[in-house]
């Protein structure tokens, strides 16, 4: 059974409407007659072919042609693609302004010429008179998406013809191609420009200086914050806010909240890079092991920091915070099991951990500071726990007051995730390195349950799509369009048996493409290896750098669906329009109905800053002092945002109608997302003409 995105109180209130129609109108539905509602329909259809809607067509097709052939393209494929796009918007965009013309307009000239009499005065009912309009127009809509649809579908394939003639051609005979430009062109001609395929994204990505063995958790990071590492906690209020004077067991100012929280960490190290003889000539001593140690929120940015944090070995001292937080030097690896290690503790204040209060989840975040060191933690390395009453003229709890806490009170974590160091735009780093270096970082692409969407993979084989925003490193006059080397593997769950390497030279925010072998896949719970095998270089990649391909159809039954998708968006928009025109003017109507269709969009749009907080923000703007204004104005800016929100939720949400989006990037369309737009058609166009036909039942319209 599909799951719709439609609210059950939708869904409630939709039925509802349909009920109160069929209890008032049940002689009419009993009378009704579906000839004498298509016989309506069809004077409707008529009408608007004679008022010559079909004119806009052409001026469509010309403007589609025109911006076209003005755009820059980043490649061949995405050249057609982006004249999908722009044939899908001209179709949409005539289809919708049409059908509310169209519909607005019809039922009140009708009415102010006196046309109507005609229709009220014989058999028909006021029920087949508005489900009449409503199959008329919709007839109309039908017919500009069919003609619009066999644009679309031939001049794309003039487009992709041409395309793919011209890359034959460079194929042929440039010799100047490189090795991922060839790359490129070979895929596109051996798989065309007009594409529909599925596509499989990791559940998430890991950057890690080790790979995780069968059923392992162990991570490791290298120093100076090329790779991190990220204990998630969930926070379970009850245990962490603890507070046994609230009715509920817990608030903001229990527990940790009162007297903060404690963190264990157990970790291990090594020193990767051997001392030189310079260093033991001049006894310089070997680096330490030091980590930093802050707080991220459940987005995975910085929320506390760490000079917040008070280190427990010195619990008077009130500068001695964890910025660089030691770990034993006899916490080496292979000298005794991560659990048994010694624990290295660090403190939170209260009134910092009141942050994590109303959070899903957070993260305690690790950075290495010594170049030459490996840092290792797996499940077990870290855990919280809610401090005990500090004492007068400290800061933090002592060590051993940390370690006096039961064992049993202690939270733990999740499994560690390791990752790159982010960029400017969120992704994380991959450092180039070569597979001989002593500190090679890898990015561990998890799939899991992912075996059932593979089932239509022939041949063997999974092709895959990899792109990545790619920054050179070494020397200044290094060539920055020069291929990034990257091997790709695949490790299935359970084992420590990687495929044959795949190699892909990458260049700079660019598709490459390739495949992996589906032996590999096995049940579906494997992961995707990469390194990057340029040094210096670094790739900068996040989630959907890398998608398999487990599907394709062909585009022309893709672009069916979408052009059934805008027409099911053309009877919201006629109902909705027709229903306005029932009672008002219809320029009026023609107003009313676009706001009904986009007012859930601009709701939405304001809710990021209708909170709770709105009103005071807004009183404070307007510098008032008096506490009686300011509260009058908090009170009703808060009441009209709260009443906004949940008109918006009463609205359709024609952002259900993702005609677009998918084929635009060669996606097929899925019956899942048919569905959405199907489900908001019912539950938003079936009320409504109810509720044209009960106002239309009472409204006077003939002598």
């Amino acid at each position: 059974m599909l799951d719709t995105s439609t609210p059950v109180y939708v869904w409630i209130a939709a039925a509802i409407i349909v009920a109160i129609g069929i209890a008032f109108g049940f002689s009419d539905l009993v009378r009704f007659s579906l000839t004498r509602a298509w016989a309506i329909g069809g004077v409707s259809f008529r009408e608007s072919i004679r008022r010559r809607v079909l004119w806009i067509i052409p001026l469509a097709v010309i403007g589609v042609i025109i911006v076209s052939q003005l755009q820059k393209a980043v490649d061949e494929r995405d050249l057609v693609r982006e004249t999908t796009k722009f044939c899908l918007f001209a179709a949409g965009l005539v289809l919708v302004l049409t059908s509310i013309i169209l519909a607005a307009t019809n039922l009140p000239k009708e009415i102010e010429t006196r046309v109507i009499y005609t229709v009220v005065t014989k058999p028909a009912t006021r029920l087949e008179l508005i489900l009449g309009k409503i199959i008329g127009f919709s007839r109309v809509a039908a017919v500009i998406l069919i003609i619009m649809g066999l644009f679309s579908y031939g001049y794309l394939e003039a487009r992709a013809l041409s395309q793919e003639s011209l890359m034959s051609s460079r194929l042929a005979t440039d010799p100047t191609l490189g090795d991922a430009e060839r790359n490129r062109l070979e895929h596109f001609q051996s798989t065309g420009l007009l594409t529909a395929e599925s596509y499989v994204n990791p559940d998430e990505v890991e950057i890690t200086g080790t790979l995780p063995g069968p059923n392992q958790s162990m991570r490791s990071m290298y120093g100076q914050g090329d790779e991190e590492l990220m204990f998630p906690f969930k926070v379970d209020q009850a245990k962490m806010f603890a507070d046994p004077d609230n009715p509920d067991g817990f608030s903001g100012l229990g527990g940790i909240g009162k007297t903060g929280m404690l963190i264990g960490l157990r970790m291990q190290w090594r020193q990767f890079i051997p001392e030189s003889a310079a260093m033991v000539k001049l006894h310089l001593p070997p680096p330490e092991p030091k980590l930093t140690l802050d707080i991220l929120g459940a987005d995975r940015y910085l929320m506390i920091g760490s000079t917040s944090f008070f280190d427990p070995r010195y619990p008077g001292a009130k500068l001695a915070h964890t910025e660089q937080l030691p770990i034993p030097h006899d916490n080496k690896v292979g000298s005794a099991p991560m659990a048994s290690e010694p624990i290295v503790w660090a403190y939170l204040p209260p009134h910092e951990c009141g942050l994590l209060y109303n959070l899903p989840v957070f993260y305690i975040h690790l950075t290495g500071i010594a170049r030459e060191i490996q840092y290792f933690a797996d499940a077990s390395s870290a855990f919280i726990e809610i401090a005990p009453e500090i004492p007068p003229g400290t800061y933090a709890p002592s060590v051993a007051q940390a370690e006096a806490v039961p064992a049993d009170q202690r939270i733990a974590s999740d499994q560690p995730l390791g990752r790159g160091r982010p960029d400017t735009r969120g992704n994380e780093e991959l450092i180039g390195k070569k597979a001989e270096d002593a500190n090679v970082p890898y990015a561990v692409f998890r799939f899991r349950n992912a075996g059932a969407v593979f089932n239509r993979v022939a041949a063997g084989e999974v092709p895959l799509e990899f792109r990545a925003t790619i920054q050179h490193g070494g020397d200044i006059d290094a060539d920055e369009d020069a291929p990034t080397d990257a091997i790709l593997t695949v490790l299935p769950a359970g084992t420590d048996k990687q495929s044959a390497p795949v190699g892909m030279r990458l260049e700079n925010q660019q598709t490459n493409y390739g495949v992996l072998p589906a032996a590999s896949i096995g049940n579906g719970d494997f992961d995707v290896i990469v390194r990057c095998d340029s040094p210096g270089n670094v790739l900068c990649i996040n989630n959907a750098s890398l998608s398999l391909v487990s599907g394709t159809e062909p585009f022309g039954w893709n672009l069916a669906k979408s052009l059934f998708i805008l027409w099911m968006l053309a009877v919201l928009v006629v109902t909705i329009a027709v229903l306005c025109s029932t009672f008002l003017s219809w320029p009026i109507a023609v107003v009313l109905t676009a706001v009904l269709l986009m007012g859930h969009w601009c709701v939405t749009q304001v809710a990021d800053t209708a909170d709770a907080t709105l009103g005071r923000s807004i009183a404070t703007d307007m510098g008032l002092t008096d506490p009686s204004k300011a509260e009058a104005v908090v009170t009703s800016v808060n009441a009209l945002s709260t009443g906004l929100l949940a008109l918006g939720k009463v609205l359709p949400d024609i952002d259900q109608f993702a005609a677009i989006d998918d084929i635009q990037r060669g996606a097929i369309v899925t019956v899942q997302t048919v569905a959405d737009a199907g489900s908001v058609l019912l539950t938003f166009a079936l009320p409504m003409a109810v509720l044209a036909y009960l106002i239309m039942k009472k409204k006077e319209v003939a002598p």
